[in-house]
């Protein structure tokens, strides 16, 4: 069996900067991603694309580091993670983003917004579909869709807390015309000219 494509930039739009073995080079769109790679936005947002099917969208200002194929280290942004696998749950990829005081953990498909808030040196998990839970040393909380919970430094996370899934800004949108442009391509093979 062929070893799978790695990720890789699918989509580049505004100003992004990949680092790679110290060295930095401006980010664009099919540019593979390996572990040990860093990528940096500013004015711009990024979606990265994993082999099993999954995305990563990065927001502006955000600064994300990849460990592993599946262990990503957020210090700085937010992104959003589009956990592929729907047809088959049960071996959907599990993934696992880092922040400075947390850990969130998918559980199954779904889409889950991370966030490191430097300012509160706060981390936010907020699953719009799907499952997964947010560790610190002191505890762990999982939520299901339509659920956040909050995580400071050696505190548990917050309960889990409602929140409108249906209320988006700029990079919400962004990142669902992502996921329509991804998934309208995939299914147009099927639909007659």
């Amino acid at each position: 069996q062929a070893p799978a494509a790695p990720a890789h930039l699918a989509f580049v739009d505004g100003g992004a900067t990949l680092e790679r073995e110290g060295q930095a080079e401006t980010a664009a769109s099919g540019m593979p991603l390996v572990p040990g790679d860093r990528l940096r936005t500013t004015r711009g947002r990024v979606e990265v694309l994993f082999p099993d099917g999954s995305a990563l969208d990065v927001d502006e200002f955000a600064d994300i580091e990849l460990q592993s194929t599946t262990l990503l280290r957020l210090t700085s942004g937010r992104v959003m993670l589009i956990v592929a696998g729907v047809s088959d749950p049960a071996n959907a990829v599990r993934y696992q983003v880092d922040t400075p005081v947390a850990s969130a953990l998918t559980d199954g498909p779904g889409e889950y917004r991370i966030a490191w808030l430097s300012g509160p040196g706060e981390t936010e998990l907020a699953a719009f579909r799907g499952a997964a839970s947010l560790s610190t040393e002191t505890g762990s909380t999982a939520v299901g869709a339509g659920e956040r919970t909050l995580a400071r430094d050696l505190l548990a996370p917050s309960l889990p807390l409602p929140f409108n899934s249906a209320r988006f800004d700029a990079f919400h949108r962004w990142s669902f015309t992502r996921r329509d442009a991804r998934l309208g391509t995939a299914s147009m093979r099927y639909l007659p000219r």
